[in-house]
């Protein structure tokens, strides 16, 4: 069974990576109203997938399109 996840904001500018082998990603949350480090995540199924990023407190942020 996988974990549901909620999505509330979605990303507004550009993220930069930081960190190429921890994949690591400083990105704005809107949440926060700053710029955060975080990773990136992803879902995928057979009808279904989401990509994200996860800043330091634990807020995710919908990123369509920033899945590189």
């Amino acid at each position: 069974m996988s974990e549901k996840v909620t999505f509330l904001m979605k990303i507004t500018k550009q993220p930069k990576l930081v960190d190429k082998e921890k994949d690591m990603w400083v990105f704005y949350c809107p949440y926060d109203k700053k710029w955060c480090k975080g990773t990136r995540h992803g879902y995928t199924s057979e009808f279904w997938s989401q990509m994200y990023f996860e800043c330091e407190n634990g807020h995710r942020i919908e990123a369509p399109g920033w899945w590189k």
